[in-house]
């Protein structure tokens, strides 16, 4: 089988099982009451890992184009290729961000997001995030839905990488953000279909506000 079979089996997989995933919390109207991988905003990371292995797997440069760059932190857990670091059930990889408090040693999570991968530019990113998008729709009554829209990622400089994305605000203004990232020369990151749930704040600190 060639691997675009394999990615496409491996995407209606992952639909099925994020469909199943969410159908249990159906009347649920903060993203506190939803699961990736088994976190949820308002964990504590210390609660799952040691310290040091937060330590080791968080990515501290990746957010120098911003004004305040530390407020949060992003740690990462990977299953995929030599990357592994974690065995996950449904996505290669998992990012987490997290702010540690002032006066305590607790990693108090802020946003969760779990990412497919694309080694090559295909469209069915776009396929998938609007099968998940129209799932979403069911679920989230009290949300208010904006998308799909296109804009550039700050994170590069020329423009040219951009974000086709699908939100869902809640009343409290966080968000749930399903995202086909296609990114081009010089960032050197594979095409990507995220799902992510974030804090208000968070979003704020991400967009450069």
């Amino acid at each position: 089988m060639g691997a675009n079979c394999f990615r496409i089996i491996r995407m209606k997989i992952l639909l099925t099982l994020f469909i199943l995933f969410f159908s249990s919390s159906v009347v649920a109207d903060d993203i506190k009451d939803y699961r990736i991988e088994g976190f949820s905003v308002g964990d504590n990371l210390l609660d799952f890992f040691s310290e040091d292995f937060v330590i080791k797997n968080t990515f501290e440069e990746g957010y120098d184009h911003l004004d305040e760059p530390h407020r949060y932190y992003e740690f990462f857990i990977f299953d995929y290729k030599e990357s592994k670091n974690y065995e996950l059930d449904k996505y290669d990889t998992v990012s987490i961000f997290y702010k540690k408090q002032n006066n305590s040693d607790d990693y108090i999570i802020h946003g969760v997001g779990g990412k497919i991968i694309y080694e090559e530019k295909s469209n069915t990113c776009n396929i998938e995030r609007d099968n998940i998008v129209n799932e979403l729709s069911k679920i989230f009554d009290d949300a208010t839905k904006i998308g799909p829209e296109i804009f550039s990622h700050n994170a590069d400089k020329t423009g040219n990488s951009t974000v086709d994305s699908v939100d869902f605000w809640f009343k409290n203004d966080d968000l749930v953000m399903v995202a086909c990232y296609n990114w081009v020369k010089p960032i050197n990151y594979f095409d990507n279909l995220k799902i992510q749930f974030l804090t208000d704040d968070l979003n704020m600190w991400l967009v450069g506000n």
